[in-house]
């Protein structure tokens, strides 16, 4: 696989690709709520009722990310903003 800079420069080291684009990615996405799924995946342990429906508003996109970066909440999103539920 093969990744690129903006300019189509290639891009060699996998932990450069990871150092640049997370850069971007964290415009949109909360480090707070990745962190939380990263730490969830990584644990060798059953996922509790908890965790599956956080990993499924994850997977669907549902966390408002800008809250969850503020708060340190990973809620729901839905209409204005709002937060509902906390994890």
């Amino acid at each position: 696989m093969q990744a690129f800079y903006p300019n189509g420069q290639t891009i060699e080291d996998i932990d450069e690709f990871v150092r640049f684009y997370s850069q971007c990615y964290y415009l949109s996405n909360s480090k707070f709520a990745e962190d939380k799924i990263d730490s969830l995946l990584e644990e060798n342990r059953e996922f509790t009722e908890q965790d599956v429906m956080l990993i499924l508003r994850w997977k669907f996109d549902r966390i408002d990310h800008k809250q969850s970066g503020v708060h340190g909440k990973s809620g729901d999103r839905i209409e204005a903003g709002a937060v509902i539920g906390e994890v």
